[in-house]
């Protein structure tokens, strides 16, 4: 494919712009510079196609011109947070969309459907089956779920369809394609399970809840993620008193192609195609910003978890694995390093976080410090917290100093009895900002003894929201660049987008990045290293002696335009690799200038006090 980049002028946040020097003050020619150019923002534009594959149904069922229409042609993600404070902020990549739909031939589904029961647990009806069966006849389009039900093995699915789609001419595993599923002609109850990862601190299998059945999967060895609409039910609102259900997705049974009522069958797959594939699973936007303490960009980053006990019968800190955290992000992003740091501590000898602390899970709407913040009113959603923090946070952190951390993720895990939690209770944890600009600052996770019983430690919810505060987003939720947040456009049908591999789901079925987790950030990335490349490689642009560093230039340059050719061919990981290394160079050659760089984060203020913090700083 053909490479396709170009540079303009955008607004960034924090990227400051520097105006490109003439060739006449820069010891290597402009033109000779292939992707690197001094203080210019970079756009990356990429081609993507999209294949939609259409697995028993007629070709008459859907009328592909309104599926198209649905379709969005491009796409520029966003930092998502910025738009809680009405800035919109570019990431700065573009995507362009081809979409192929193609309608396999009813062989491909018998084998699918002769495969899926060799690959299954059978066992009795889950519980939205059996809920779905207690609505009206008229509802349910004259339908009953009957028999046993077979529990599929999702990863098999999978793999047999990446397999498989060689038939078709498409390369499931390296391009993004949806299947759509439809076996009702060979039906079975049946639905999907991911049972492969029990809990890491309880040992518990969430996957086999049925709470957790699943009527599609993917992303977990290649591109591929498929919706099956004769499985489930998936999950549904119930109306009361009507004993009526809310959903986007609805099973096949329902729709007038089989004998039921819906009349809008390509619509609803339309809209899934493009919010849940398209906009949080393919190419999402990032929550948060990518770009960690810039433009000194980190290498080591440390999660700094401390842990409040204050639980008559539950002890958190057993149910805790830093080694398990630090081997998540190992595996997903190796170019970095890793490191975890774990506290406990007494939440009693803390009087005043003790008391924010009640006051965020009483219901309480205003903060215990006063008008300390424009947000003041805002105590249940966290402003304690941060007001807290913000003045108490030296006395949490081991990588400011101590350790050879650059960068520090601040995580407080609470450990409470249940009634403690109050209007919070079942709240696992938040990634907040920095109440404002949208700036990842702060992590809380909370947890129970009632929690502890279903399942729940402390490990798997830490990943998730310090994934957050690397930039990921839920797989159910999203920016759309006509409609803004996606989900609101498709509702219940926005959950299918958990039916996917990744701990950033709410099944809590794996505690590992999928395949959709690592092509974002690797894109992310990318660009962040070429626009941080880009403003250091200005600095050393205004320094005189800047001759002596010519190679170092010219050979980061060099990485820099493999590392945008591994982007093109959909090779994200060597992109951000290589891209890295080119980034890595130029700031070697601003430093070897003694240029200063300097972070600009709270990590850099932080690491120029000295005093120590006693509690309580402020008495509310």
């Amino acid at each position: 494919m053909k490479e396709k980049i170009r540079y303009s002028i955008v607004t960034l946040i924090i990227l400051t712009l520097i105006l490109p020097l003439s060739a006449s003050s820069f010891p290597v020619q402009a033109n000779s510079l292939t992707t690197l150019t001094p203080g210019s923002p970079a756009t990356i534009e990429q081609d993507l196609l999209i294949n939609v594959v259409f697995v028993g149904f007629d070709h008459s069922w859907i009328n592909t011109n309104t599926f198209i229409s649905w379709q969005l042609p491009d796409y520029s993600p966003v930092v998502r947070s910025r738009l809680w404070y009405g800035v919109t902020e570019p990431l700065g990549l573009v995507f362009n969309f081809d979409y192929n739909l193609v309608f396999a031939p009813e062989d491909f589904a018998e084998d699918l459907f002769e495969y899926i029961p060799t690959v299954s647990t059978l066992g009795p009806l889950y519980s939205r089956q059996i809920w779905y069966n207690t609505l009206s006849e008229e509802e349910r389009a004259g339908f009953t779920i009957e028999g046993d039900n077979y529990y599929i093995n999702a990863s098999s699915v999978e793999l047999w369809l990446e397999e498989n789609a060689e038939s078709l001419g498409i390369d499931a595993v390296n391009q993004y394609t949806i299947f759509f599923i439809n076996g009702f002609e060979y039906y079975f109850p049946h639905s999907y399970w991911f049972v492969d990862e029990p809990d890491p601190d309880t040992g518990v299998v969430f996957g086999a809840y049925g709470s957790r059945q699943m009527t599609g999967w993917g992303g977990q060895f290649g591109r591929t993620w498929f919706l099956d609409l004769s499985a489930g039910p998936d999950r549904f609102l119930f109306e009361t008193p009507a004993q009526t259900y809310e959903s986007a997705v609805r099973p096949i049974w329902e729709f007038d192609v089989c004998g039921g009522y819906r009349t809008d069958l390509t619509e609803r797959l339309a809209k899934i195609a493009r919010f849940v594939g398209v906009d949080m699973l393919f190419t999402p936007s990032p929550l948060y910003p990518t770009y960690l303490q810039p433009p000194l960009l980190p290498q080591h980053i440390q999660f700094d978890v401390n842990m409040f006990e204050n639980s008559s019968t539950y002890v958190g800190s057993y149910w805790f694995n830093p080694s398990v955290v630090e081997a998540s992000y190992e595996n997903f992003e190796p170019y970095l390093d890793f490191s975890v740091s774990f506290q406990d501590r007494q939440l009693m000898k803390y009087p005043v976080l003790n008391k924010a602390f009640a006051n965020f899970a009483s219901g309480n709407p205003y903060s215990i410090f006063g008008r300390k913040s424009p947000y003041w009113w805002a105590a249940p959603y966290g402003i304690d917290f941060h007001l807290y923090y913000k003045d108490q946070l030296l006395r949490f952190l081991t990588a400011v100093e101590g350790s050879q951390a650059d960068y520090s993720v601040p995580i407080f895990a609470y450990a409470v009895d249940d009634e403690q939690m109050g209007i919070q209770f079942g709240l696992g944890g938040f990634a907040d900002d920095n109440w404002l600009d949208g700036t990842q600052e702060y992590i809380q996770v909370f947890n129970t003894p009632y929690w502890a019983a279903v399942g729940y430690g402390f490990t798997l919810t830490t990943i998730h929201e310090a994934g957050h505060h690397l930039g990921l987003s839920h797989p159910h939720d999203g920016y759309d660049p006509v409609y803004g947040e996606a989900e609101s456009e498709i509702g219940q049908a926005a959950w299918v987008g958990d039916h996917s591999y990744t701990v950033m789901n709410y099944h809590d079925i794996t505690y590992h990045f999928g395949v959709f987790n690592k092509d974002s950030m690797y894109r992310y990335m990318t660009i962040t290293y070429l626009n941080y490349a880009n403003k250091i490689l200005a600095m050393v642009a205004k320094n005189p002696n800047s001759g002596k560093v010519a190679q170092m230039i010219e050979w980061a340059d060099g990485k820099a335009t493999s590392a945008l050719e591994d982007y093109q061919a959909m090779n994200y990981y060597g992109s951000v690799t290589k891209m890295k290394l080119a980034y890595d160079k130029i700031v070697d050659a601003a430093l070897k200038l003694n240029i200063p760089i300097e972070p600009s984060s709270w990590q850099s203020a932080y690491r120029g006090r000295t005093i120590t913090l006693f509690d309580p700083l402020l008495s509310p």
